[in-house]
């Protein structure tokens, strides 16, 4: 196992989308957004979005203020690094670049079709304004 799949493994990423909000939350750690302003920005459908975001506030990760009877009203997200153990710091590191951004996507979809038996079908998105 080398340095990024051991780095995947420890953050249990299933999704590709879980990786970009991750470094997209890095690039702006404190945000007032919509599910859909958020979809648009990271280049996934609402659906997806919404579940990488239970994922990272499940992880601790994220926190966001709560208003689940108003979807279309934004919402405060803000980046929790120290809840991210020994492997958020080497990972986000790692997916800064363009070149161990597309790794690790591929990576993350690999591991996901291994589990699931099926590809993702997913294309990597482009990086979100801010240099990632």
């Amino acid at each position: 196992m080398d340095g990024a799949e051991g780095l995947l493994e420890a953050a249990g990423m299933r999704h590709p989308c879980d990786l970009d909000l991750l470094l997209f939350f890095d690039a702006h750690p404190h945000g007032l957004l919509t599910a859909e302003k958020l979809a648009a920005l990271v280049g996934y459908d609402a659906q997806q979005v919404g579940r990488s975001l239970e994922w990272l506030v499940t992880k601790g990760l994220l926190s966001r203020s709560l208003n689940p009877n108003h979807p279309h009203v934004a919402r405060m997200y803000r980046l929790r690094p120290e809840a991210g153990e020994d492997w958020l710091a080497p990972l986000l590191r790692l997916g800064s670049t363009r070149a161990g951004r597309l790794m690790l996507i591929r990576r993350v979809r690999e591991r996901a079709e291994e589990r699931n038996g099926q590809a993702l079908g997913v294309e990597p998105a482009p990086p979100a304004q801010g240099g990632r």
